[in-house]
């Protein structure tokens, strides 16, 4: 009697290889990609930065639908720069106000930031017009973030205050330009024609 010693593929794995590789090419193409920003760079770009603590995640005030954006609502610990108009918001807060919210997507791969309730951060904001439903034409003012802002959690006390610090002279160098800005304005309607 004579063996013969055969060996054979297993037909199981070309499939499972197959559907892996598909799989790691259809996250990829949904993932988040940005460009790296610093404090710096995003200070100067947003309409409003803070530092607060998440009290909420969950449907927006606003309607918006829930399966793109969520609103993070926060109460402020501190404002570093705000851009908005007149003394409050189209939710009727003031300046003075220690709660905001803010959207951001819904999902980390559509470059949502992952807030969590509790938690402290900092927070690069911009103001956005939009539609809002139910047959009302009035725009809102919709404060936005995202992965590709340099929000950051505020948990450890030596990169805290190494960013608090750094925000300090970026807010005294805003609003130093601002004063500027405001006071050429005065000048030039005080000029003869």
């Amino acid at each position: 009697m004579q063996w013969q010693i055969t060996q054979h593929a297993p037909t199981h794995s070309v499939p499972v290889f197959c559907s892996l590789l598909l799989v790691l090419f259809a996250v990829s193409g949904w993932a988040c990609r940005c460009t790296d920003i610093t404090v710096e760079e995003d200070f100067k770009t947003s309409d409003v930065v803070f530092s607060g603590k998440v009290l909420h995640r969950g449907e927006l005030k606003d309607g918006q639908s829930a399966d793109l954006l969520i609103g993070v609502k926060f109460d402020v610990v501190e404002f570093w720069k705000t851009e908005m108009e007149s003394g409050s918001d189209d939710q009727g807060n003031s300046e003075k106000s220690r709660k905001i919210e803010v959207s951001t997507a819904a999902h980390t791969p559509s470059c949502g930031y992952p807030f969590k309730v509790g938690e402290t951060y900092l927070v690069f904001a911009d103001s956005s017009q939009v539609h809002t439903e139910g047959g009302n034409d009035a725009d809102s003012n919709l404060l936005t973030t995202g992965w590709c802002s340099a929000n950051q959690p505020l948990n450890d006390l030596l990169v805290t205050i190494a960013l608090l610090g750094q925000l300090e002279a970026l807010q005294s160098e805003f609003e130093s330009n601002t004063d500027d800005e405001e006071s050429e304005e005065l000048e030039e309607s005080h000029e003869p024609s």
